[in-house]
């Protein structure tokens, strides 16, 4: 699948289809069978590359995440943790920009050059066509990063935004409605009542802390407090149960540990947020939507408000009865 050679890597591989994740993931739950679904973005580029040698850009965007008192040591055991859920992994999310790529090893340092080089080389969405040094250098890392681990050979490949397609299409609502009780691992402390309610079967929650940089000062710490905790709580009621994971970076330990229990687990991220309306991953919805945009109030740290224009959520994606009654008869109907 990987091609390295000293100047170039080279990252080629092929996606599969809604269709065919969908049966991936129903055969897991009928089969009562142990499964992991993550996905991986330009945050786990950063920290798959992490080493002594990392730049301070990449550190800083790290500490975002977990906060400026994570030490490094702290946050190769969050790296380890994330090459062990892909190595175990049944299905992983790659970006679609980065597959069937050639891109310099020890790319050029100038930031200009860079970004020529980059976008010559990457499959660029319309979306991303003036994306920024920064998340430029990001997404080369995890294409450096994907390219050379060795995964599993019985590892299936989707684009990590398929999420959305899944969950739209109505694939997504039909087989959690189908359920008596599944589980969802994330900081909306509101989510799992909007589920039950939405879907009318039971709903667990695990709790997790916000991403650093959106909590106020006296919140507890992901990583490793609020971690190490909830891996020893995770209780798989039963072989086949689903887990809906919305964990950031660490999650995909989440998404291990209940594979090993025997649960499936649904890495999703940001549609988790359209589900109580915070359009958290506008990108992935501008070339499906036509997007509009509104004045919102921002909380910086949850003390400072500042205005910002920015998109506003389809209502299709909010979690609701009505929503799950229309997207799972459009799946229906597309049988």
């Amino acid at each position: 699948m990987d091609n390295i050679t000293k100047k170039n890597i080279s990252y080629n591989t092929s996606l599969i289809s809604l269709e065919e994740l969908t049966k991936c993931i129903e055969n897991a739950v009928v089969m009562q069978q142990g499964y992991s679904f993550i996905r991986l973005g330009d945050g786990e580029g950063a920290l798959l590359d992490l080493d002594l040698n990392s730049s301070l850009l990449d550190i800083k965007y790290l500490a975002e995440h977990f906060g400026d008192e994570c030490s490094l040591n702290e946050l190769i055991e969050v790296q380890n943790i994330l090459k062990n859920s892909l190595e175990k992994s049944d299905m992983v999310g790659v970006r679609d920009d980065i597959v069937n790529v050639t891109f310099p090893s020890t790319p050029p340092i100038d930031k200009r050059e860079f970004l020529n080089l980059f976008k010559n080389a990457f499959h660029l969405r319309k979306v991303d066509k003036n994306i920024c040094y920064n998340d430029a250098h990001r997404v080369a890392l995890l294409h450096k990063s994907v390219a050379t681990f060795r995964f599993s050979k019985n590892t299936k490949y989707v684009s990590p935004f398929i999420g959305w397609e899944y969950y739209s299409s109505g694939a997504l609502p039909h087989l959690l409605a189908t359920q008596e009780k599944i589980a969802i691992v994330s900081s909306r402390k509101e989510i799992a009542k909007t589920m039950s309610e939405a879907l009318g079967i039971d709903v667990i929650q695990y709790v997790i802390p916000d991403k650093h940089e959106l909590q106020n000062k006296q919140s507890q710490r992901h990583y490793p407090t609020a971690y190490n905790k909830l891996i020893k709580s995770i209780n798989v009621e039963f072989k086949g149960m689903i887990f809906i994971v919305a964990g950031g970076l660490v999650g995909k330990g989440y998404c291990q540990a209940i594979k090993s229990k025997g649960g499936v687990a649904l890495d999703l991220g940001g549609v988790v947020d359209a589900w109580v309306g915070k359009l958290s991953r506008p990108a992935p919805l501008k070339e499906r939507y036509d997007l509009k945009t509104s004045w919102k109030v921002k909380m910086r740290r949850k003390i400072i408000p500042t205005f910002k224009r920015s998109y506003d959520l389809p209502d299709e994606l909010i979690m609701n009865k009505d929503n799950i009654k229309l997207l799972a008869n459009r799946w229906l109907k597309s049988r």
